[in-house]
């Protein structure tokens, strides 16, 4: 399976997709391939992710919130009715809308991929970093509020609307920053609360909400994996 081409791969993810798995812990329910029964499914995303030579966010598709919603309603693949006008989520590559709560979910999977592949997150032990590891806040000011607290554990995230910040040193200020599907940015969110004050950090915050990721692409840990 090593010398799978592109075209090999895509065909072998539309496969692997179908696999159902615990939405507990991540693990398969069933064989796929030489993967056995429990193996964590994000270990299989990986291992996509090593050998497809494109984005590998084009094999799940870009998924986008859309706060505003569609203008037409729509129905989620789970069976729910979505109104005109109801915050979505979209799937650029298929095509599918989503439900808040099935995008919420396939969201955080491109987050928890994103950590995993995150040659110093993905090291968290006490507390693993897991899906339970995404904390939503309501407001840019309960978000502040969290930034200003510090001392957060390696892997703890906080999540407000379609962005998700990701701590990446322990006990640090560092976090992995992501808009929808794309980690975009390292940002000390304490340092700039300390030298620019909270109203520029609500301006900044604001500004991010705003950011155009189309022409982005995931960081490359290539370099760092060779020195760590």
């Amino acid at each position: 399976m090593s010398k799978l081409d592109d075209r090999q791969l895509e065909q072998l993810w539309k496969l692997f997709s179908k696999v159902s798995f615990d939405k507990n812990d991540e693990g398969l329910t069933e064989r796929f391939l030489i993967w056995m029964e429990t193996t964590n499914r994000f270990a299989i995303w990986l291992w996509f992710a090593e050998r497809y030579s494109g984005a590998f966010i084009d094999l799940p598709g870009k998924l986008v919130w859309q706060e505003k919603g569609r203008k037409s309603e729509q129905n989620c693949e789970c069976g729910h009715h979505i109104a005109a006008g109801e915050s979505c989520y979209f799937n650029q590559k298929y095509g599918k809308v989503l439900c808040e709560n099935c995008g919420k979910r396939g969201m955080t999977d491109i987050w928890l991929f994103e950590g995993y592949r995150n040659p110093w997150i993905r090291t968290a032990e006490d507390p693993l970093f897991t899906r339970e590891s995404f904390l939503e806040v309501g407001s840019v000011d309960e978000l502040i509020a969290k930034f200003r607290h510090g001392n957060w554990s390696l892997g703890n995230a906080f999540v407000y609307k379609n962005l998700c910040f990701i701590q990446q040193v322990n006990g640090g200020d560092e976090y992995l920053t992501l808009k929808d599907w794309c980690a975009f940015d390292s940002i000390s969110f304490e340092s700039v609360l300390r030298h620019h004050g909270e109203s520029y950090t609500r301006q900044y915050i604001n500004k991010l909400l705003r950011y155009k990721i189309e022409e982005r692409n995931s960081p490359e840990y290539t370099i760092v994996e060779a020195l760590i």
